[in-house]
């Protein structure tokens, strides 16, 4: 089962909510000790707060970090936002490309195991990629399924951040997901 919602609305408690194509959904939270976002998206778990991407600075940073661990997807181009990191989190850049189903066959299973030492020590992590729509939302599927189910997983996942959709190179990685969990 793959589904993309691009553009939609749902009631949720007597309120209307509308995602189009171009909505910024922020970091999401994902499972109580895991967040996903894009570099635009990042602000609220590292700084404890939403900055403009201009006011971060060391100096302007101190409220405390939500997250433990940052696993950034990332590849590297000189266009990338220059995040500042807080010295209380650990960062960890695993560069890709999205759509490189090779590497990602390599790279996921690394990251997932660094997830779950956070989680085993009641930590928590952000994982992020440029838009935290792809890469960054295949390794949050897989730990939301592993804790709840791939059916839940994914109409969750869908839930919380409308504009996920995976590479379809990784069609691979989600169907192998779908038939463990």
């Amino acid at each position: 089962m793959r589904l993309a919602l691009k553009d939609f609305e749902f009631e949720f408690a007597g309120k209307i909510y509308h995602f189009a194509e171009g909505h910024r959904a922020g970091a999401t939270q994902v499972l109580p000790w895991l967040w996903l976002g894009g570099e635009e998206d990042v602000d609220e778990p590292l700084y404890g707060k939403l900055l403009k991407p201009e006011h971060v600075t060391p100096h302007s940073v101190s409220a405390e970090p939500k997250v433990h661990l940052w696993i950034d997807f990332r590849h590297d181009t000189p266009f990338n936002r220059k995040i500042y990191v807080p010295p209380s989190v650990a960062y960890i850049a695993m560069p890709f490309r999205d759509g490189d189903l090779e590497k990602a066959r390599r790279v996921l299973p690394l990251a997932k195991t660094l997830l779950d030492r956070v989680h085993e020590e009641g930590k928590s992590a952000l994982i992020s990629c440029h838009a935290g729509v792809s890469r960054s939302a295949v390794l949050a599927l897989w730990c939301m399924a592993e804790e709840k189910g791939y059916e839940w997983a994914w109409c969750n996942l869908l839930l919380m951040r409308p504009h996920v959709a995976p590479h379809p190179e990784f069609d691979p990685i989600l169907q192998e997901l779908a038939q463990q969990y």
